[in-house]
């Protein structure tokens, strides 16, 4: 499959809330993006290239999760806020079409290794880190910065 999307991209993610609820209650896209998006690359609402399988690679700074979360969703739909690199970001699919293409396993087992990789470094990752919060104790002692 490929798609076609727009999508709109804010620093925070209160900011990028609103800017759901607006689009859920009928507010048009691009006019949405115009206003509030700090996308650098389809600036102003505008729609991308048709996006292949793959964009996501992790080899090449793609997020596969973001990858993931734009096929899932269907030509007209809005995904819920996902947070990215970028920021948070709100994609709307404009067009999906079929590649008739078949591809051996071969010539995307790499990309596929390196998602798994990428996935569990990233939940090991999460785990250290989960671990030491717990662990840490933290005081704050302001009179020892005047001694």
């Amino acid at each position: 499959n490929e798609v076609k999307i727009m999508r709109i991209v804010v620093p925070d993610e209160n900011l990028a809330n609103q800017a759901l609820q607006q689009l859920r209650a009928g507010a048009d896209f691009s006019s949405v993006a115009k206003d509030i998006s700090i996308d650098r690359v389809l600036e102003k609402g505008a729609e991308s290239k048709y996006l292949a399988r793959g964009f996501g690679d992790p080899r090449v700074g793609g997020d596969p999760a973001l990858e993931e979360a734009i096929f899932a969703l269907n030509p007209g739909q809005i995904s819920d806020v996902i947070k990215t690199q970028e920021g948070y970001q709100i994609i709307k699919v404009t067009d999906k079409k079929k590649v008739k293409k078949d591809i051996a396993l071969s010539e995307v087992e790499d990309y596929i290794n390196s998602i798994i990789q990428y996935r569990r470094s990233k939940q090991m990752l999460d785990s250290v880190l989960t671990t030491l919060k717990t662990k840490a104790k933290i005081s704050q002692r302001p009179d020892a910065f005047f001694k």
